[in-house]
């Protein structure tokens, strides 16, 4: 592989491997000269020219202001299409691991030029460090669906595997309502890990289609809509949710709730506790300013109010 300069019109676009891979873009090379270290582009020389394996956005960005020239590691002709692409992986995996789209549309890329399964099994093994089966193998191909709004919030996020796998097991008008989610409320990765897990789960517990199940949540922020923050309707949305996939849980916290309002707690005091009941018991958290305070709290500890904090421990 060598570093030269390439005419532009040299680069064959009909058949360059359009966006295996997911381009970085750095703000501040848009020169020819800046260096291939901080805005690599590889080209693969074959007898009609060369084609694109990585640097679209910049050989656009350069052709756009007026560029004839472009500096770019060549791949030669004397290397394969497999060759040039673990040449071009090996590259990116110096500053990140491949990201789980790359490796899919690597695959399918694969499969269209009906490599060999032992050729696809070693850049798999290469790259995710496991083994290549049909399942795993489908599943990969499936993120390919995906809208890429919801690659680049994965990307962003730095999701796991397990993440992109549970995103692309949703029906496509769920991850429609996700994708809208996330534009409106631009929720944290663990948050939409929980949203799409129970939507998930709703629907395998019960008989409802993906499509009524959508218009119902869809609805809740359709009503409200008017005056709420974005973090307001994200918490409405994932309450509405969590009372749809665990309506006992919901009967419990009322009460719960109802219980807590009977105890007379002092000001400085509140009450903790796990809002999902995966933990039992509670905290007490008190904020000592004064002797006051702190004089306040040991009369409430040893108090009648003693017999509530031992009956809300039995209810958690």
């Amino acid at each position: 592989m060598q570093i030269k300069k390439i005419a532009i019109e040299q680069i064959i676009p009909s058949q360059s491997q359009e966006r295996l891979f997911v381009e970085e873009i750095n703000p501040d090379c848009n020169k020819p000269n800046e260096s291939l270290f901080l805005q690599p582009v590889f080209l693969h020389h074959n007898r009609d020219g060369f084609t694109i394996l990585y640097g679209f956005n910049y050989i656009s960005n350069i052709y756009q202001r007026g560029g004839k020239n472009i500096q770019a590691f060549v791949i030669p002709k004397s290397q394969s299409l497999f060759s040039a692409l673990n040449i071009v992986a090996d590259f990116i995996r110096r500053s990140r691991p491949l990201w789980p789209i790359e490796i899919a549309r690597i695959l399918q890329l694969f499969n269209q030029q009906q490599f060999s399964n032992a050729k696809k099994s070693a850049f798999f093994k290469k790259f995710t460090e496991k083994d290549l089966t049909r399942t795993l193998e489908e599943r990969y191909l499936a993120l390919i669906g995906l809208n890429p709004l919801l690659h680049k919030f994965l990307i962003e996020k730095k999701a796991p595997l397990k993440t992109w796998f549970l995103t692309a097991e949703c029906p496509p008008v769920i991850r429609d309502l996700i994708l809208n989610l996330i534009t409106e409320c631009q929720p944290s990765l663990s948050t939409f890990e929980e949203i799409s897990r129970n939507l998930l789960e709703i629907l395998r517990r019960e008989n409802i289609a993906p499509e009524q199940l959508t218009a119902e949540m869809s609805q809740v922020l359709i009503e409200k809509a008017e005056k709420i923050q974005p973090s307001q309707k994200l918490e409405i949305f994932r309450s509405k949710i969590q009372e749809r996939r665990f309506p006992l849980m919901t009967i419990h916290r009322e009460r719960l709730n109802n219980f807590l309002q009977t105890i007379q707690l002092p000001s400085a005091v509140e009450i903790e506790f796990n809002p999902n009941f995966e933990e039992r018991g509670y905290r007490l958290k008190a904020e000592i300013r004064t002797p006051n305070d702190l004089r306040k709290l040991t009369e409430f500890l040893n108090s009648a109010a003693q017999s509530d904090l031992k009956h809300l421990l039995e209810i958690l």
